[in-house]
């Protein structure tokens, strides 16, 4: 009993311990100031032998603050009996002098967005805090134009400029958009505006507080159904880009001949365009230039035959910024699957450009962002079946982003049934930074499925860090999933044992895989909120060190006497893991006795009425009921589709704010050109839906 008692106890100190060392971040590049006490005589020469060191103290132990904010840190020393020592030398330390300066008195001066360390080292003891800078405030926000008139249907997009007390535009920035008359105009989230109604709107946009503001004059259509021009399977490069005598599709993107012209839209008819193509199209900062399936027709873009059999080609580059691209789809009927050579789909060389609701599949990789290109976002987009059959694993991937100096978004897409990964965030050395880049809302299922190395391969459905360091990541809000039995890794933060800078992996629910999440390796990573279910390894440490970790807040749907968390080569139960690593001491560990469906609603940004359905149904239910206060008004129609069958009937129509969503799943989209794996069917264990108005 007293071996146990001392345990016990041992257990109890070495928590307290590890709760100490939580967050704690070891950084390699430092500069070093020194300082040594002196008094109206100087320092103490005698010989006094001064007490051991035992623990330092740094105060404040953490602070946030703007660029220019001075503080000042002090340290107290102690020693193991905790009595202060004085009259000691201390050197104060920064972890990041890009971030923070410190002189010998301790005073830190902020000096450029980021996190870093503030130490104080005395008598070999050392003791840190931890500061964050934050950017500058925004004071003022600017819409422009600030009068704008367009026709029912027609659209015009609006942009904003912030600025900080200093007058210094700001990017980078949260902009809410509203509109004072819904009936009459309504505005997405990047200020794109759709005219409703004829009437008259005020569109606020609201950064941080400020808001600025511009006014919307919707008149009633006339002529032609949509402002424009116009392209079709059926068109010309001679044509005029009338609704009438439309342009082939190669003819619009090249400028119709040098008729479109900022902030114009192009219509795509219904139909099959043939080839591979590239866009020149160049929109301004005020008026992009948007591309846009034609309202209630299907405008297909099937790029088979595009490249040659040497090499892999990009089917669809667009090389032009400030353009959106919008609602079509992309595929390739080439049924060779056993090769790289099968083209990537979008191909984004260009800065300053927006992707919504496309669906691409079959293609080489779905989208692929080249590094030089930054301000680019992903929304609201399907990505299924894309890649080809490697001899070790599956290649090609639905998204593969970098950017050299960010940002990217991708948000709210789905994801499924890829050869490779879901979304990969990697770059090879000197192929390109990872700078930037944020995940958001997305929801992967199943990807490397159709593989044939499906229970082996290290393809996940979540990547993020590669070779070239990643930076200012952030990883929120997604949803993951592999089928019983399916999937090796599930979320992996940290390729390898590559080196990565800094991370956010915040409010993410994860179900499956026989790893839930692999981390490492970070400088720098927030671990919180999450939610992680499996029957295998829930958390994969990479790294024995983990100083530079804040792990907190996350559930673990699994027993938590069951070996079911990583670290240091050993796989242990979840108190074993805390001791271990002295994080997640806030964590919850809960058996998996899961009965109750998860559902999330993530409405879409650009589209009024329009959202993407999640249903984890762990109790197996034949149908959930559904809110969708937040997307549908009392009396709007709706139409709801599984995301595995997009262009068949609807799962479910009705009216109002709710539903109840039938869960009987249906069976994955074929391969074209087949697969060495058949996707499993998730329902009615997962599903996917997209919910429209009609």
């Amino acid at each position: 009993m007293g071996r146990v008692l001392r345990l016990a106890k041992l257990a109890r100190r070495l928590a307290r311990l590890k709760l100490t060392l939580a967050g704690v971040a070891v950084l390699v590049a430092c500069a070093v100031v020194e300082s040594s006490p002196t008094g109206p005589t100087g320092p103490d020469t005698s010989s006094t032998v001064l007490p051991s060191v035992a623990k330092v103290i740094v105060t404040p132990p953490a602070d946030s603050g703007p660029l220019g904010r001075a503080v000042q840190f002090t340290a107290v020393a102690s020693d193991s009996a905790g009595r202060a020592v004085a009259g000691r030398p201390v050197t104060w330390l920064v972890g990041d002098t890009l971030v923070a300066r410190v002189d010998t008195s301790g005073l830190a001066t902020y000096v450029a967005e980021g996190s870093t360390s503030v130490s104080a080292t005395v008598g070999g003891a050392r003791g840190e805090a931890w500061v964050k800078v934050k950017k500058a405030p925004v004071s003022s926000v600017a819409v422009s134009p600030a009068t704008a008139t367009i026709v029912t249907s027609g659209t015009v997009q609006l942009a904003v400029t912030l600025t900080g007390a200093t007058g210094d535009t700001l990017t980078g920035r949260a902009v809410s958009w509203s509109s004072s008359a819904a009936g009459v105009a309504t505005v997405g989230v990047n200020g794109l505006v759709s005219g409703d109604s004829a009437g008259t709107a005020l569109i606020t946009a609201t950064s941080e507080g400020n808001t600025g503001s511009a006014t919307v004059t919707v008149t009633a259509t006339s002529g032609s159904p949509r402002a424009g021009y116009y392209a079709a399977p059926t068109g010309s490069g001679t044509g005029t880009g009338t609704y009438a005598q439309p342009w082939n599709l190669s003819t619009a993107l090249a400028g119709g001949n040098g008729r479109v012209q900022a902030g114009d839209t192009i219509w795509l008819r219904g139909g099959t365009y043939r080839g591979a193509f590239r866009s020149t199209l160049t929109g301004t900062a005020g008026a992009p230039i948007v591309i846009r399936q034609y309202p209630g027709e299907r405008a297909v873009i099937d790029v088979a035959g595009a490249t040659s059999s040497s090499s892999r080609g990009d089917a669809f580059v667009v090389s032009g910024p400030w353009t959106v691209w919008w609602g079509f789809e992309l595929m390739s009927s080439d049924p060779n699957r056993y090769t790289d050579t099968r083209p990537n789909m979008v191909v984004n060389n260009a800065s300053h450009t927006k992707y919504v609701h496309l669906v691409v599949h079959d293609g080489g990789i779905g989208f692929y962002n080249y590094p030089s290109a930054f301000d680019v976002e992903v929304t609201g987009c399907v990505f299924y079946n894309n890649g080809w059959q490697g001899t070790s694993q599956g290649g090609g991937h639905g998204v593969y982003a970098k950017s050299n100096i960010g940002p990217v978004l991708i948000r709210d897409n789905v994801m499924f049934n890829q050869f490779g990964y879901g979304i990969q965030v990697y770059s090879d050395y000197g192929g390109g930074r990872l700078y930037g880049i944020t995940l958001e809302g997305n929801t992967a299922f199943n990807n490397a499925s159709i593989s044939a190395q499906y229970a082996t391969t290290g393809n996940a459905n979540l990547l993020v860090g590669g070779q070239e360091p990643a930076e200012q990541s952030r990883v929120l809000n997604n949803m993951t999933y592999f089928s019983p039995g399916g999937g090796v890794y599930n979320v992996v933060m940290g390729s390898g044992t590559y080196a990565n800078v800094d991370m956010e992996f915040r409010n993410n629910y994860a179900a499956g895989g026989s790893n839930v999440l692999s981390v490492g390796s970070w400088n720098a990573v927030t671990v919180s909120g999450n939610t992680l279910v499996g029957a295998a390894v829930m958390a994969r440490l990479k790294e024995t060190a983990v100083s530079g970790y804040a792990w907190s807040g996350n559930t673990y749907r699994r027993d938590p006497l069951a070996p079911g968390w990583h670290h240091a080569g050993t796989t242990s139960a979840f108190l074993v893991w805390q001791l271990a690593t002295g994080l997640g001491l806030t964590d919850l560990a809960i058996p998996d006795l899961l009965s109750v469906p998860q559902v999330f609603v993530r409405p879409s940004p650009y589209e009024a009425g329009r959202a993407t359905i999640v249903v984890y149904n762990w109790g197996r239910a034949a149908s959930v009921p559904v809110d969708l206060s937040a997307v549908l008004q009392a009396g709007d129609g709706y139409e709801v589709r599984n995301v595995q069958a997009l262009f068949d009937a609807p799962v479910a129509t009705g009216t109002g704010g709710s539903l109840l969503l039938p869960l009987t799943g249906v069976a994955p989209p074929t391969v074209v050109g087949g697969s060495p794996a058949t996707a499993p069917r998730t329902g009615p264990d997962f599903d996917v839906f997209v919910v429209t108005k009609r």
